[in-house]
C-alpha cells in the first residue's frame, strides 16, 4: 500500500477537509510504529515495523486520530496525547474501518484470540468480574494521582505494588 492509498482508505473511514499527509518513512523503528506531527500535519508510518497492511493501518488510523483531535480541539492542545476523549475517537475510528473492510481486528479473526478471550469471560470474568472492576477502578485512581506529581504509573505498579 502506498501513501496516497493509506490516506485514501483514513478519508474514507472518517472524512475531513482538514488537510494531512501520509509519509511512508521507508524505516524501521524500534521506538515507535508511527507519529503525527501536527505542525506540518503529517502522518509519518515506519513501514518497515509491519509485516502486514493491516498492522499498517492500525498505526495509521491510531495517528490519523490524533490529526482529528488537534483539527478539532480548542487550541492549545493538551501536551497528553493519549486522553480518554482520544481513545474513544480512536477505538470509534477503528470500529468505522472494520465495517468498511478496511481495518481487521485481530480479537475477532485469529482463533487463538477468540479461544482465549472465551476462556478468560467464562473462567475469570463471569465469576470475579466485580472484583476485577473494582481493581481496574483502583488503578485509575492511582494513575491519576500518579500524574498530580508527575509520578511513574508503571513504577508504582512494579515497585510498589510488585
Amino acid at each position: 500500500m502506498n501513501q496516497e492509498q493509506i490516506r485514501e482508505k483514513l478519508l474514507q473511514i472518517r472524512d475531513t477537509d482538514e488537510f494531512f499527509t501520509v509519509i511512508l518513512s521507508g524505516k524501521k523503528s524500534r521506538k515507535v510504529n508511527g507519529l503525527y506531527k501536527p505542525e506540518s500535519r503529517e502522518i509519518i508510518l515506519h513501514n518497515k515495523n509491519f509485516e502486514s497492511d493491516n498492522e499498517l493501518m492500525y498505526t495509521a488510523i491510531h495517528e490519523y486520530a490524533h490529526h482529528l483531535q488537534f483539527c478539532s480541539s480548542a487550541k492549545p492542545v493538551s501536551a497528553r496525547a493519549h486522553t480518554t476523549h482520544f481513545y474513544s475517537l480512536f477505538h470509534s475510528l477503528l470500529y468505522e474501518a472494520e465495517t468498511l473492510g478496511i481495518y481487521a481486528n485481530p480479537f475477532e479473526t485469529i482463533d487463538e484470540f477468540t479461544a482465549l478471550t472465551r476462556r478468560i469471560r467464562d473462567k475469570v470474568l463471569a465469576v470475579d468480574g466485580q472484583l476485577m472492576k473494582e481493581l481496574g477502578g483502583l488503578l485509575l485512581e492511582a494513575q491519576q494521582l500518579c500524574d498530580k506529581p508527575h509520578a511513574s504509573f508503571s513504577d508504582y505498579l512494579d515497585r510498589v505494588l510488585r
